[in-house]
């Protein structure tokens, strides 16, 4: 799928803030999966943003990279408590279904 560097960010975050509920099963493993390979792919932006004026960091953000994520059904999150805001973050890799 491909995702813009904001969109990669907000899902890092989203699953760093996931990671400290007490999760099980393939569900946790599937996470910390996609959490190694989000970490990879956000490195080269948060290097190259140290760098940037302010006028750069937007086109950053706002380019695409290709990434192979797992998703996540809506139904496995329900035993885990979530925000809004981590809800929005992880949209691009939420599955209806059961």
């Amino acid at each position: 799928m491909k995702l813009k560097n904001y969109e990669l960010i907000g899902l890092n975050n989203a699953l760093g803030e996931l990671a400290s509920e007490k999760l099980v099963g393939s569900f946790k493993f599937k996470l910390f999966k996609n959490k190694l390979k989000l970490e990879d792919a956000i490195l080269p932006v948060s290097k190259s943003l140290q760098d940037e004026s302010n006028e750069g960091v937007e086109e950053i953000l706002d380019l695409e990279q290709e990434i192979d994520l797992e998703l996540i059904l809506e139904s496995d999150l329900e035993q885990v408590p979530t925000t809004l805001k981590q809800l929005n973050a992880l949209k691009p890799i939420l599955k209806e279904g059961e």
